[in-house]
């Protein structure tokens, strides 16, 4: 995803990007710059996030126009400067051009490595990584849940769908998954709690995929499906959460914040199980200044970023100073 602020003589928007259409921005920005562009979108789908309207572009319908050589964008580029709005000034990137930590990396150096036992009695807070294997997948009556567009949890308490974030009945919702399992390590047992992308890395299939029921209120009900209790018995490195307050309102589970089932990884944890992680600062920058030995160039793809097409008016102001 990337978002553009987009501004015109009398406003500004937000404009949200998705799928194809980040790579086609990106490829642009990479080219030669000469100031602000004027950017042309057709058949925009306007959103509703935290009170503020924005836009979004359609799959395989919206279209982008940059710097087209037409005259009502060449007269628009022109009347810009009657408004003070600079078109002169070159295009702000606000991003965070680290380049992507690779998954080995991820999972064997750059967190302390703890076995399940040590997760429940340790005081320490952080994120940590233990591998231990599938046992069991917790039935408590549902494994998904409904959220609006902003990502929120869908009330359905009122009798209708209605969203507490975006003050408003939701009416395209959108299923995700939420389960628990108990994990093993072989010595100890400890119950972890799944959200969304952790499950779809684990089961390959959307929750949108998988046949539900009780749709009328937002969760599930019954038996598992097979899909899910499928995943017992296989072996898993977690990225998981320990923190006091979030255990509390989990139930005492440990949130999964990332899954990795490459068996080369898992391997490689362990036989170095017993080496002290997180690395030195030294080397963490090492790995992420350097991976694979690619070159940088150009505008580096990252899943989030925030563009600002808006000048910013700096004025400098002189301070006297008192005899």
């Amino acid at each position: 995803m990337m978002l553009l602020d987009l501004v015109d003589e009398m406003s500004d928007i937000r404009f949200a990007v998705f799928g194809d259409m980040v790579d086609t921005v990106n490829g642009l920005l990479a080219q030669p710059r000469c100031g602000l562009p004027i950017v042309i979108i057709q058949l925009a789908k306007v959103n509703l996030y935290k009170g503020a309207v924005g836009i979004q572009n359609v799959m395989n319908a919206s279209k982008l126009w940059w710097n087209p050589e037409i005259p009502i964008a060449v007269e628009f580029k022109n009347g810009l400067a009657v408004h003070e709005i600079k078109s002169d000034v070159e295009l702000s990137l606000i991003a965070d051009r680290k380049r992507p930590v690779s998954m080995r990396d991820e999972f064997l150096k750059l967190y302390p490595k703890k076995s399940v036992g040590d997760i429940y009695e340790m005081l320490e807070e952080g994120l940590f990584i233990i591998l231990a294997t599938i046992t069991d997948v917790v039935n408590e009556g549902f494994w998904w849940y409904t959220t609006c567009s902003c990502l929120r949890a869908v009330n359905f308490g009122k009798g209708f769908p209605y969203c507490d974030e975006c003050k408003k009945i939701v009416w395209d919702m959108t299923p995700r998954y939420k389960f628990k399992v108990l994990v093993s390590d072989g010595c100890d047992n400890e119950h972890l709690i799944m959200f969304d992308s952790e499950c779809y890395s684990l089961i390959n299939k959307s929750c949108r995929d998988l046949p539900g029921d009780n749709q009328d209120n937002g969760s599930s009900s019954g038996d598992y499906l097979s899909e899910i209790t499928a995943l017992v018995g296989r072996e898993v490195l977690f990225r998981i959460e320990r923190k006091d307050d979030v255990l509390l309102s989990l139930d005492d589970s440990f949130e999964v914040k990332k899954v990795c089932t490459d068996t080369a990884i898992i391997n490689e944890f362990k036989a170095c199980a017993n080496e002290d992680t997180p690395l030195k600062a030294t080397e963490i920058c090492s790995i992420l200044s350097q991976r694979d030995g690619e070159d940088l160039g150009g505008v580096v793809h990252e899943p989030s970023k925030r563009i600002k097409f808006k000048s910013v008016k700096v004025e400098k102001v002189e301070w006297a100073r008192s005899a």
